[in-house]
């Protein structure tokens, strides 16, 4: 199993997927990301999309859709 994952710094693939929303902290508006992940097969084709992800229990939840894409 072959996993990639991307780290995107310069906030050019969450400007193309969409993530990017404004929210305001303090009175002060700023530009946050959406926690997301996005499951793209070995064909490039997007298998699964998830939003608002929460860390505990999320890699075993990615790891079981990655498996079931067999």
């Amino acid at each position: 199993l072959s996993v990639l994952l991307l780290s995107d710094t310069e906030s050019t693939v969450c400007q193309q997927y969409g993530v990017l929303c404004d929210k305001e902290v303090d009175g002060h508006k700023k530009t946050s990301i959406q926690r997301s992940t996005f499951i793209i097969d070995k064909h490039g084709k997007l298998r699964h999309v998830l939003y608002g992800v929460h860390a505990h229990g999320h890699a075993d939840e990615i790891f079981k859709l990655i498996k079931e894409l067999k």
